[in-house]
């Protein structure tokens, strides 16, 4: 939500990721959607282990942190900067088939 306005990212508003790179430090991606494009930098920290369910059990685990700092950025079709923010206590997981996704 950004000035009174909810602007959803979602594969039913038609948003398609354009943009994914990740390592152990950084992850970079950029989604774009209804003549608007979000790009996102985030600084990977190290996290704490959750237990995330297999089928019927908790026994994966899955290293999130409420640590990270993401900066936001959303432009217009024209380029136009709408948001140019950073959030320094924000949480991230990096998890799934993240190497399907960088092959987009």
């Amino acid at each position: 939500m950004h000035e009174g306005k909810l602007y959803r990212w979602a594969t039913y508003t038609g948003a398609k990721i354009e943009h994914l790179t990740f390592n152990d430090t950084h992850v970079t991606w950029r989604i774009s959607g209804g003549g608007l494009t979000l790009a996102l930098e985030a600084d990977r920290i190290s996290g704490g282990l959750l237990k995330a369910p297999v089928r019927t059990e908790m026994h994966k685990r899955v290293d999130e942190t409420m640590k990270s700092t993401v900066r936001a950025r959303l432009t217009d079709r024209d380029g136009r900067v709408l948001l140019d923010d950073t959030g320094d206590c924000t949480a991230m997981e990096v998890h799934g088939e993240i190497e399907r996704l960088v092959k987009r």
